[in-house]
């Protein structure tokens, strides 16, 4: 991925990313390092907007796996998060990671 893309994308996504990971940690400081680390894997995947159809649904996903796996616990099976709370069929797909299908 080229730094202008990156840029794009932080630019574009990071204030929603940021306020999903501070609604799951409810820190500053964790809800930072959620979100670095999900920068990161975007920027190491080269996850870009041309490979995902629905991107904002893609990187939601994608910060609450790094959430999950920086802090297990505070993620239980029926996390939910504000913006879903009448869309079950989103938060089950963007909190616990489920497919279409799975549903």
């Amino acid at each position: 991925m080229n730094n202008s893309n990156f840029k794009n994308i932080y630019d574009n996504y990071c204030p929603m990313l940021y306020s999903i990971a501070l609604q799951i940690c409810h820190s500053k400081m964790k809800a930072e390092q959620v979100l670095m680390n999900t920068f990161k894997k975007v920027y190491t995947q080269d996850i870009t907007k041309h490979q995902y159809s629905i991107y904002s649904i893609t990187l939601m996903r994608l910060i609450v796996k790094t959430a999950k796996e920086i802090y297990p616990i505070k993620l239980k099976r029926n996390f939910r998060l504000k913006q879903f709370e009448k869309t079950p069929l989103l938060n089950q797909l963007i909190c616990n990671q489920i497919s279409l299908q799975d549903y």
